[in-house]
């Protein structure tokens, strides 16, 4: 279940972020081939990951970093800050598409079909006709945040599979994550192989292998497993901006977790950004003081768009469509 929820302006506190004049400017630009992490960061020799530059102490207060378009698969974490007035602006380039994704591809030709493996019994005439498979290997069970949710190869599940991008999949079975925490609330579609339906994906962690029922081999598309928990998160800095990022795609390891997070802030904007496809919470916004999101747009996350808990000051807030 995806609930959509779209140009969202929330705002604790009174505040108002103004980058200044007169900064260092730093560039990241992942597909360019020049793009290291041990570079300086310059127009010419910019960083590879948005991660390097959130926690690079070449940043000072009134710096900005602009990052070039592209698909960024990494989980990033802004740990620099700036001064009252004088924020670390992280922001598209003028004209970029900058993505985030918790996601990983599944390359190769190795997908089958099971209805080709031999001494597969079929429950009824071509019940697996349309449904293939694939061996995952490790990389898809190391977030390094989440190490301990894939010690238990047993326990390892998914609860994300795209298809080019913006075409979830759906899960069949029950979730072992949600049903292990007690938090199973939608009835289960399915129960195995047999229960398949086009456009779904089944999980099996015994053999780590992905079966997906669509039309036509998956090789031919593009298929996204989500792998990291977060994609971004901003914890315990102040004085921060962020502009013009799109986030989405991730996998759920621990219960009701969000996919961006921003905690324990003071005078954090957040805006002009995207939060979608997140497996529960697109955006969390927890235990922040003075900090504002504000024409960010959260559709088609699994549970909630925004969530908002304050420890520090009274939650005001206000949401225009």
């Amino acid at each position: 279940m995806m609930t959509g929820l779209g140009l969202l302006v929330v705002v604790v506190g009174e505040v108002a972020l103004h980058s200044p004049a007169g900064g260092a400017t730093y560039y990241v630009n992942g597909p360019d081939g020049r793009a290291a992490d041990t570079n300086p960061g310059t127009e010419e020799a910019p960083w590879k990951t948005i991660a390097r530059a959130g926690k690079a102490s070449e940043l000072k207060a009134g710096d900005t970093v602009l990052i070039g378009s592209g698909v960024y698969r990494e989980s990033v974490d802004i740990t620099v800050s700036g001064e009252p007035g004088n924020p670390i602006t992280f922001a598209a380039a003028p004209g970029a598409r900058v993505v985030l994704k918790g996601s990983e591809m599944v390359n190769g030709g190795d997908w089958t079909r099971v209805s080709d493996a031999p001494g597969v019994t079929e429950p009824f005439p071509n019940a697996f006709k349309r449904v293939w498979r694939i061996k995952l290997g490790e990389e898809f069970f190391s977030d390094p945040r989440c190490p301990e949710a894939y010690v238990d190869k047993a326990r390892r599940h998914l609860s994300q599979v795209f298809v080019s991008d913006r075409q979830p999949l759906q899960l069949i079975g029950p979730s072992p994550l949600f049903a292990e925490l007690g938090l199973e609330v939608l009835e289960p579609i399915g129960k195995g192989l047999a229960d398949m339906l086009d456009n779904s994906f089944l999980f099996d962690p015994g053999g780590q292998t992905l079966y997906v029922k669509m039309g036509g081999e998956p090789s031919w598309f593009w298929i996204e497993v989500g792998v990291r928990a977060f994609v971004l998160t901003v914890s315990k800095v102040h004085d921060v901006v962020i502009r013009g990022l799109e986030c989405r795609h991730n996998r759920q390891v621990a219960g009701m977790w969000p996919m961006c997070a921003v905690s324990e802030c003071q005078r954090v904007v957040v805006e002009d950004c995207k939060f979608e496809f997140a497996d529960f919470c697109g955006l969390s916004l927890g235990s922040s003081k003075d900090c504002v999101v504000r024409r960010c747009d959260m559709p088609w996350n699994g549970d909630t768009g925004l969530r908002g808990e304050v420890a520090f000051a009274p939650f005001s807030s206000s949401v225009h469509r």
